[in-house]
């Protein structure tokens, strides 16, 4: 029979691999302790185009209660295209209430301007100014193929957004503050920018270092990325942005990344877009909401009980 006692016995070393794995584990608990969480409410925004059926203005206003009985503080109000459509009529409604507006935020594009041309606003900024909300979620996309594919060029691409932020800064929000005047960068497609061109990534990454934005994020939108990928870019944007700036990201439930049915498993300190569409689209397979923002999606009016589905 095998000595128990010889197998089992620590040496010096056993013990200062156990003592190192637990300083490690500690070191990074107390790392999210000290984290707070940045949650950017969607219930109200994400689900209008790519649900199966758009949202109402009685939707809105229902969903926009529900997540500040949750106690979410930042919200995404509206995403302005090029026609009416909803979310004005929301924010005109919000407007109408004497809503202070604070906390909310409305999504625009940044502004392509001909080379050559004056800068002008586009009717996504020009929403943004006439209802008055008071923070931006600005919009980009930056895979060297759609920066490139009208003649354009890296140089025409960075005047684009210095001017469109610029625009922003000085003739639509106001000053920053804890809830206002806040303007956060999202790339709508930087993994596939990253496979085509990393060095352009990195270009615009330290550019935005020395524009006037409060927060840089980002999502895997196929969800076909691995958690150590998605790190490596946190690691690389955190080289020209540096703490506090948040970085926030929208994880996509496919590779890597996995949002349980239960709020319960939701990482504490986890910097996240609150969800919505795909979540609801979850929520309906699972029977119970994956997270606080879809709990939202929960208490939309059924669509047998609806009779008229206005857009506008």
């Amino acid at each position: 029979m095998a000595d128990i006692n010889e197998l089992t016995t620590l040496t010096d070393d056993d013990r200062q691999a156990v003592r190192s794995a637990n300083s490690q584990m500690e070191e990074k608990m107390a790392r999210l302790r000290d984290v707070v969480p940045i949650v950017l409410d969607l219930s109200c925004r994400e689900p209008t185009l790519p649900a199966p059926y758009g949202h109402t203005l009685e939707d809105k206003k229902e969903l926009l209660k529900l997540a500040k009985e949750f106690g979410f503080k930042d919200f995404a109000v509206g995403h302005f295209f090029g026609f009416p459509n909803v979310d004005e009529q929301f924010c005109r409604y919000l407007n109408e209430q004497g809503d202070s507006m604070d906390g909310y935020f409305a999504a625009a594009m940044v502004v392509r301007t001909p080379r050559g041309k004056p800068f002008a606003p586009s009717y996504s900024f020009d929403r943004v100014a006439e209802f008055e909300v008071p923070n931006v979620v600005l919009l980009t996309e930056i895979r060297s193929s759609t920066v490139t594919r009208d003649g354009t060029t890296y140089d025409d691409y960075f005047a684009d957004l210095i001017q469109s932020i610029e625009y922003l800064r000085a003739e639509v929000i106001p000053e920053p503050s804890a809830r206002r005047g806040r303007i956060f960068l999202r790339v709508l497609d930087i993994f596939d920018a990253w496979d085509e061109d990393p060095d352009f990534v990195a270009q615009v990454m330290k550019l935005l270092s020395g524009m006037p934005v409060q927060a840089i994020l980002f999502e895997d939108v196929r969800g076909t990325h691995f958690p150590f990928q998605t790190a490596e870019l946190v690691k690389l944007i955190r080289r020209y942005h540096p703490p506090p700036m948040p970085i926030l990201v929208h994880p996509i439930p496919a590779t890597g990344w996995k949002m349980r049915p239960s709020s319960k498993r939701c990482w504490p300190g986890l910097m996240a877009f609150g969800q919505a569409s795909r979540q609801r689209r979850r929520w309906a397979r699972t029977d119970r909401p994956p997270c606080c923002s879809a709990i939202c999606c929960a208490h939309v009016t059924p669509m047998s009980k609806r009779t008229t589905r206005s857009s506008v």
